[in-house]
């Protein structure tokens, strides 16, 4: 966690992972995706073109906080 990850953010990164219903076209289209990628590069631009800046910056956040807590 750095100093710009909100309590609120680490409170949903702990609740989002059972809600989620992975089995939708939408979500496995997106899991797919993030699984063709093969270089750094290619994730740039992924990542860039399904969300603006302010999301990236969100996204990395969550990352930070989930971080923090053991896979099960």
């Amino acid at each position: 966690m750095n100093d710009r990850t909100k309590v609120e953010t680490v409170k949903l990164v702990g609740q989002i992972g059972p809600v989620v219903d992975w089995n939708t076209r939408q979500n496995n289209q997106l899991l797919e995706a993030f699984l063709a990628l093969k270089s750094k590069g290619e994730a740039e631009r992924f990542l860039r073109d399904i969300m603006t800046e302010k999301e990236i910056l969100e996204f990395s956040n969550r990352l930070e906080a989930a971080s923090r807590f053991p896979l099960n």
